[in-house]
Formats: structure tokens, C-alpha cells, sequence
């Protein structure tokens, strides 16, 4: 049986110890609700940890890709582009959009 709330408190004692994949977890549970508050300002915070976890470490793109980075800067810029938690910038938008899409994701 699944518990949302549970799985909550577990990505969050994970996130707190560095990791970017928990990070990313906790943005989409913030951002939707489950196991915890509805929290749009708090998703697009773990989103943003998430994404500055990973571009500090020095490590192959296969696991970078694993830890879901480039997609917590995509996510990151969908909340910036629609204001969604956050104050609407588009600029700020296309800035987390180029740099979940740069190719020094991709080259390892």
C-alpha cells in the first residue's frame, strides 16, 4: 500500500542530505499536493535546488540524467514562464530553459 505522506518525509530526509533526485521529487510533490500541502513557492524551490545540485558535481552525464536535472530546469521555467509559485519573468524563464536543454548535460 502506498503512503504519499510517508514518501514525503522519506525524499525529504534524502533531499536534505544533498540528493538532486530527491530534490526533484519533493518539487513534485509540492507542486501537486501529495503526502503534503499543495506548495507552488516550495516545488519551484526543490526544482531549483534539484538543478543546482547536480551542475556542481563533476560527474557522467548518465548519471546526471538519472538525478532528472535537466528536467527540474525545464520545470523550473514552465513555473517562471506561467508565474506558477513565483513571480512571472519570462526572461528568467528562457535562462532555466537554455540551461536544461545545454549540451554539457548531454556530453558527459
Amino acid at each position: 500500500q502506498q503512503d504519499p505522506k510517508k514518501a514525503a518525509e522519506m525524499y525529504q530526509m534524502a533531499a536534505d542530505q544533498g540528493s538532486p533526485a530527491a530534490c526533484l521529487n519533493m518539487a513534485v510533490i509540492h507542486r501537486y499536493g501529495r503526502g503534503v500541502d499543495k506548495n507552488l513557492w516550495a516545488a519551484c524551490d526543490f526544482y531549483h535546488r534539484a538543478m543546482l545540485r547536480v551542475t556542481h558535481l563533476h560527474t557522467p552525464a548518465p548519471l546526471i540524467l538519472l538525478a532528472g536535472t535537466p528536467t527540474s530546469a525545464v520545470f523550473l521555467a514552465d513555473m517562471h514562464a506561467m508565474g506558477c509559485g513565483v513571480a512571472e519573468d519570462q526572461a528568467r524563464a528562457l535562462q532555466y530553459t537554455r540551461a536544461g536543454t545545454a549540451p554539457r548535460w548531454f556530453d558527459g
